[in-house]
C-alpha cells in the first residue's frame, strides 16, 4: 500500500479524535518540540547516507505538548538537515521549542516571517548586544534549582537581519542555559517552564525504539520505512486515546 493511505489515516484521527489539552498550557498558546532521531540501517541501503562505514535514516518529529501527540514527522537519510525539515513543518501562530542544532540566524528570521514563534536553546558562543534588561518573574521557591536567572531584550551581533530577540539565561544544576525566543508575552518561568518539556520529544524517540521496537526496520525501502513510522505513530494515537478514555 501507499505510504499515503496511512498518511490520511493518521491525519485523519488528528482531526476526528478529541485528545485531552492541558488547560494551562493552552492559554499561553500552541506548542510544538521539534527534533530528529538517527535510527540505524543496513549496509545495503545505500541511499541512507550517514558516515562512510555506517547508514542510517533520520526521523523528523513535530510533537505538540498542548495534547501531547506527534502532529508532524518525516523520515529522510540521516545526513538530511533538521533545520530545513523545520522550514517545512512551520505554521502560523505555534511556537516551536528546539535544543542547539537549531540556532541559525536565518531559521530564526523565516520563523518570524511565517508569523511563528521560537524557543531555542543558544550556543555557548553566542555574540550579542543587550538593549534592554527585562523584569526577571520567577517563583521564589525556584531559587532552589536555579542560580543566575536573567531575562534581556537583544539583537544577535552577526545577524544580518538585526531582530530584536529575548534572551533568558540560568544556571541549572551547575550547567548554563542560554534560550532565545521572540516571545516577549510571556513570563521567565514560563519560557523556562516550556523548554523543559521539551524532553517530551524524546520521550517519544525512546518509546519508538524500545517499545514498538523501531530500531528493526521492517523494510529497506525509503517508502516502506514511511509505512512503518506512520504506523508507529497511529498506534500511538490510538493507545493514548485508549488511556484517556479509560480513565476515570
Amino acid at each position: 500500500y501507499s505510504p499515503q493511505t496511512y498518511r490520511t489515516l493518521f491525519y485523519t484521527l488528528l482531526e476526528k479524535v478529541n485528545f485531552l489539552e492541558i488547560p494551562e498550557m493552552q492559554a499561553l498558546g500552541r506548542f510544538c518540540c521539534v527534533d530528529g532521531s538517527v535510527f540505524p540501517a543496513m549496509i545495503t541501503m545505500t541511499w541512507a547516507v550517514y558516515q562512510q562505514k555506517r547508514n542510517a535514516i533520520k526521523l523528523h518529529l513535530a510533537f505538540e505538548l498542548n495534547r501531547m501527540i506527534p502532529t508532524q514527522f518525516l523520515s529522510t537519510e540521516a545526513n538530511d538537515s533538521e533545520r530545513m525539515i523545520l522550514r517545512q513543518m512551520l505554521e502560523a501562530g505555534i511556537t516551536y521549542i528546539a535544543d542547539r542544532g537549531y540556532v541559525c540566524f536565518e531559521l530564526f528570521h523565516d520563523i518570524g516571517a511565517r508569523q511563528a514563534y521560537f524557543i531555542i536553546r543558544g550556543t555557548s558562543n553566542l555574540l550579542y548586544d543587550i538593549c534592554e534588561t527585562l523584569p526577571v518573574e520567577v517563583p521564589a521557591q525556584w531559587d532552589k534549582f536555579f542560580t543566575g536567572v536573567a531575562d534581556r531584550k537583544i539583537r544577535l551581533t552577526n545577524d544580518a537581519h538585526q531582530h530584536a530577540y529575548r534572551l533568558v539565561s540560568f544556571v541549572a544544576m551547575g550547567e548554563y542555559f542560554s534560550l532565545i525566543t521572540n516571545r516577549f508575552d510571556l513570563k521567565t518561568s514560563e519560557i523556562i517552564m516550556l523548554y523543559a518539556y521539551r524532553w517530551q520529544v524524546e520521550l517519544i524517540f525512546r518509546f519508538l525504539k524500545r517499545t514498538m521496537n523501531g530500531l528493526h526496520l521492517m523494510c529497506h525501502h525509503p517508502s516502506g520505512i514511511e509505512t512503518q513510522f506512520t504506523l508507529y505513530m497511529i498506534s500511538y494515537l490510538l493507545l493514548l486515546h485508549f488511556k484517556q478514555h479509560c480513565a476515570p
